[in-house]
């Protein structure tokens, strides 16, 4: 099937209430990580944006090389239900994120990315090997199929606005990722990043870790707050 294999409804707002603007969270986990567990673990991300009033869509997707089809497939799914006027954006942290900004990639009428120390390119891993093998293992190694899944390379593509956090000592994809997608997208993108030094007494744990690294928690509910502002702010229809 296509579908996506498993996603809750989470929001602040009345059941009978009709949203004014929809969030679809996808979950990290190299491309590996499936199945309701996968969302139900990662409910509290996804409930940030319940929280502030947007209808969230938490979600998992088939492994390995079919998450991009599941993903899609769920936003056209969201966009046959609630029309071509309704504000949806994504969102996801690491291979999550990715697979935000391929929804961008495949469908231009999506509002905006919030992308979370996300991958960018599947070719160009930055010499990492530990990068790398996460590639390899998540998404294989055939080239045609990594150029076409990497948004860097479809940069052009893109009309979506789109926000990209990233840690600048990502211990697992390099913040390059997020920086050659800024500068490819311009005016589209906007770019924050976190760094050391961390606040807390057991160091990158618990509520000081950004997804693959610790920072500040000061820093972090900022940086939240700045990718909350500009969801917030993103136009319903991108520009053509």
């Amino acid at each position: 099937s296509r579908a996506t294999p498993y996603f809750e409804r989470l929001a602040s707002l009345p059941a009978s209430a009709a949203p004014k603007r929809i969030m679809l969270y996808f979950h990290g986990g190299g491309w590996a990580t499936e199945g309701p567990k996968s969302a139900i673990d990662k409910r509290a991300a996804a409930q940030r944006w319940a929280n502030a009033g947007w209808l969230t869509i938490n979600s998992t997707y088939r492994p390995n090389a079919q998450p991009v089809t599941d993903v899609v497939a769920l936003y056209d799914a969201t966009r046959a239900m609630y029309g071509p006027s309704m504000k949806i954006c994504t969102t996801g942290e690491s291979a999550g994120a990715h697979l935000a900004l391929m929804v961008a990639v495949e469908r231009r009428s999506l509002s905006c990315v919030v992308a979370h120390a996300g991958p960018t390119d599947l070719v160009n891993t930055d010499k990492s090997a530990f990068y790398a093998s996460i590639v390899k293992d998540g998404m294989g190694t055939d080239p045609a199929f990594l150029r076409r899944n990497s948004p860097v390379l479809r940069a052009g593509e893109i009309r979506s606005k789109v926000f990209l956090g990233h840690h600048k000592d990502d211990l697992f994809v390099p913040a390059a990722q997020s920086r050659r997608l800024a500068a490819a997208l311009g005016s589209r993108a906007t770019l924050r990043e976190l760094k050391a030094p961390l606040d807390c007494p057991k160091g990158a744990e618990g509520p000081c870790l950004y997804i693959h690294a610790g920072a500040k928690l000061s820093d972090i509910n900022a940086l939240y707050a700045a990718a909350l502002q500009f969801a917030a702010a993103a136009p319903a229809t991108p520009p053509a």
